[in-house]
């Protein structure tokens, strides 16, 4: 069984990403929203574009921590800003 945190920001996640990266170490990726293709049901304004849609600190053990800017039309709280993805051989 694998374990993966999942925490969401409000336009502060690089920030966070970053704080974390300098504690614990490790690799950071990150996609921005400007990286996903255009959707006309999904528009992205001006200044979302440069959030992170999915960023992730990855260690040589391979554990990781994914982190994400929330959707600008939807905020999160403290509180229900995270997630934990459990992966399991089989059901």
């Amino acid at each position: 069984m694998k374990i993966t945190p999942y925490i969401f920001f409000n336009g502060n996640c690089e920030e966070a990403l970053k704080f974390y990266h300098s504690v614990l170490g490790g690799k950071i990726d990150i996609l921005r929203y400007a990286d996903m293709p255009a959707e006309v049901d999904f528009p992205i304004s001006g200044e979302w574009k440069e959030k992170v849609m999915h960023g992730s600190l990855t260690f040589d053990d391979g554990f990781a921590i994914y982190f994400s800017d929330s959707w600008e039309d939807a905020p999160v709280d403290k509180g229900n800003n995270s997630n934990i993805h459990v992966n399991v051989e089989s059901e």
